[in-house]
């Protein structure tokens, strides 16, 4: 294939091509539209980096659980019974 058929067939210029070809830079979406007629587009997902695990997972992986924070009964006035209208203080 030449560079000006592979370039229609990508929806680029020929200098699109030729700059990629010879590694300068140029638009991510022309990158995109060549690996795309390549059939190569799966291989941007390698210049991304690996995100990290998520630290919740990471607990569950251990078998941990998380908790959560249990009010203390002997904070506040009304500490032991339900709140309702009017017991603003």
């Amino acid at each position: 294939m030449t560079q000006a058929q592979f370039a229609q067939a990508a929806g680029v210029s020929k200098r699109t091509v030729e700059r990629l070809e010879g590694g300068a830079s140029t638009q991510s979406a022309n990158l995109v539209r060549c690996l795309r007629a390549l059939d190569k587009l799966d291989g941007l997902d390698r210049l991304l980096p690996q995100s990290p695990p998520n630290p919740i997972d990471l607990l569950e992986r251990h078998g941990k659980t998380r908790q959560r924070a249990r009010p203390d009964p002997d904070e506040g006035a009304g500490a032991g019974r339900p709140w309702t209208w009017g017991d603003e203080q």
